[in-house]
């Protein structure tokens, strides 16, 4: 009788399709960024064997997002600190909605799906990173580059004073406020009137404004509401009696905001400050008076530290960064006005925020309690795209921008000089290089200031000194960990230490050193009843142990408890052949095999 031998050739896909083994792909590699304003695409090569990919972006690098097998992420879903951009075939995406003038960091997993517990994803990602632009006009800033302190200043004074259109105080309800202040309700469904004064970034609205100028919702002309939520009506962030109504400054759009007319009322001519003690107005009166709606503005004695003003305005954090902003333009806009305005309007207030004298109010211009409080806030409260947006608005009805909003560093390079402004770091990145990682950081100049700690950790919570580094005023830092462990991740950060001992923190930036760690003993090996795993490095979370064929279907799995490093397993019920051992965890991924004997 004839023999016949028949050969199959198998394409990985048809194994897939066929429930064959399903290993971890390759990750992707060549990923390219290209960003816009507002959003940010990108294109990648594929994987030999991925079938599909997953995109996520963050706005930091901490942690680095580890998506689990198993889990189908859709669009939109978050992933720790980061957001599903797309999960699907294709080799390119799209992030749409950013925010201008933004760094965002982008990682992609390949995976393969159609087998027994897919998708799985790779166990190394691609990352990059790129900003969003932003609308200033080509050549804006160049003559402030490369400067620091009181040039810088100054110079930015010149760019942002030249070519300024002086617009009509009595008009700006009608035309320029209505263009620079309006945006869309939280549901997206009406324009409405932004008021810094009553904007409740977290939740519900007490109310909107509109444009119309009836009384019943809109801007009411001279009408005086009982109640807030009214009308709403112009606001001098910067009080036109500080300065004597001159011109351009009373009808800067940066200086004058659509407000709720009864909470501008309140505030009166008081400066902004940290409100403690007892408060003689609440915005609301009482958090019942609007579900959902914290208390958003406070009158009180201030307890700012050095800022002296029995009695101040406080508004909500949400804004407060805005209203840093705004007063860093104001100085610097109109700094050689300040001797002048302090000198004639001194009884005030002016006096409490505005230093007319050093340098002729040029520099620092700010009293420096107020500086440091104001910087606090521009801290507290970073840029966003309605800000950067109204920026944009503001541009374009009477030609001048604010530097602060376009380059938010600007306010640490300027007064860094004042000894006010803690040392601030520009930049804090990690790099894998062979066997170390290389930190470097960016910073501004350093004043009564004594070292960098440097401070590893393998979870991200608990921290330890690797080493220091001396301050001497460098514009840039380096320091490499030539120690490292044998961690999937490695956390870093920086202490900064004042000569008089206070210290403060950088961000938290990570790195990935090992995505597999390797080294697990498995024995007897082979076995026939009873299986030992000995980790090398204890699990760091809570763990899904996974036991498959060699067809890729799961015939055994269980949880184990982080810090775990020796795992039992009984296996007298499987079949004799080979199996696969696939831990995971949000950090961690290991791989074995044991063969079973009967």
């Amino acid at each position: 009788m004839k023999k016949v031998y028949i050969l199959f050739i198998f394409s990985l896909a048809s194994l897939i399709s066929y429930g064959q083994v399903c290993n971890s792909p390759e990750e992707p590699t060549g990923l390219n960024l290209t960003a816009t304003s507002t959003s940010i695409s990108g294109t990648f090569t594929n994987s030999p064997d991925a079938t599909k990919y997953i995109v996520l972006r963050s706005v930091t690098y901490n942690p680095v997002p580890v998506p689990v097998n198993g889990t189908v992420y859709p669009a939109g879903q978050t992933i720790g600190s980061a957001t599903v951009v797309s999960y699907g075939a294709a080799n390119s995406f799209t992030a749409t909605g950013l925010t201008p003038s933004t760094q965002y960091y982008f990682y992609v997993y390949s995976a393969i799906d159609g087998c027994t517990g897919a998708p799985y994803y790779s166990a190394a990602d691609i990352e990059g990173n790129i900003s969003t632009t932003n609308n200033i006009p080509a050549g804006y800033y160049n003559s402030a580059a490369g400067l620091t302190c009181a040039t810088l200043k100054t110079a930015l004074s010149n760019i942002i004073t030249a070519g300024q259109i002086t617009l009509t105080y009595s008009l700006l309800d009608n035309i320029q406020i209505p263009i620079a202040d309006t945006l869309r309700s939280d549901d997206g469904a009406r324009s409405i009137i932004w008021d810094i004064y009553s904007n409740n970034a977290a939740g519900p609205e007490p109310f909107e404004f509109n444009s119309s100028q009836s009384p019943t919702g809109g801007f009411c002309g001279g009408t005086t509401p009982s109640a807030a939520g009214t009308c709403w009506n112009k606001e001098h962030t910067f009080p036109q009696s500080w300065f004597g109504s001159t011109s351009p400054a009373l009808a800067d759009l940066f200086i004058v905001r659509p407000t709720d007319e009864t909470i501008n009322s309140k505030r009166a001519n008081y400066p902004y400050s940290i409100v403690g003690g007892s408060t003689t107005y609440k915005f609301p009166t009482t958090t019942s008076t609007y579900p959902g709606v914290p208390i958003l503005d406070k009158l009180g004695p201030s307890t700012a530290s050095g800022v002296s003003a029995p009695v101040a305005f406080e508004p909500s954090d949400a804004v407060k960064g805005d209203i840093a902003r705004g007063y860093f333009y104001i100085l610097t806009r109109y700094q050689s006005n300040l001797s002048t305005w302090t000198s004639a309007y001194s009884g005030s207030g002016i006096n409490t925020v505005v230093d007319g004298s050093s340098g002729g109010g040029l520099y620092p211009s700010f009293q420096l309690p107020y500086l440091t409080m104001m910087y606090n806030w521009h801290v507290l409260d970073p840029v966003d795209a309605r800000e950067s947006n109204f920026n944009d608005l503001v541009y374009s009805q009477q030609n001048n921008r604010n530097p602060y909003i376009d380059h938010p560093e600007y306010v640490a390079q300027v007064f860094q000089c004042t000894g006010a402004v803690p040392v601030t770091l520009i930049d804090f990145t990690a790099q894998k290089n062979s066997s170390y990682v290389l930190l470097k950081w960016y910073a501004t100049f350093e004043t009564s200031f004594r070292q960098y700690d440097v401070e590893r950790s393998t979870d991200g919570i608990n921290f330890n000194k690797i080493g220091e580094v001396a301050g001497q005023n460098f514009a840039n830092y380096s320091f490499p960990d030539n120690n490292l462990t044998k961690n999937a991740v490695l956390y870093y950060r920086l202490k900064m230490v004042d000569l008089d001992g206070r210290s403060r923190y950088s961000k938290i930036i990570n790195i990935r050193i090992n995505n597999d760690l390797s080294g697990a003993l498995v024995y007897p090996n082979p076995a026939a009843s009873e299986l030992h795993i000995k980790l090398n490095e204890p699990l760091q979370s809570n763990s899904s142990l996974l036991i498959s064929d060699i067809t890729g279907r799961i015939v055994k799995q269980q949880q184990v408890n982080a810090n775990q490093s020796n795992i039992n397993l009984e296996i007298q019920d499987l079949s004799a052949g080979r199996y696969f051992i696939k831990i995971i965890n949000n950090r961690q991924v290991i791989n074995q095999s044991f063969v079973v004997i009967k």
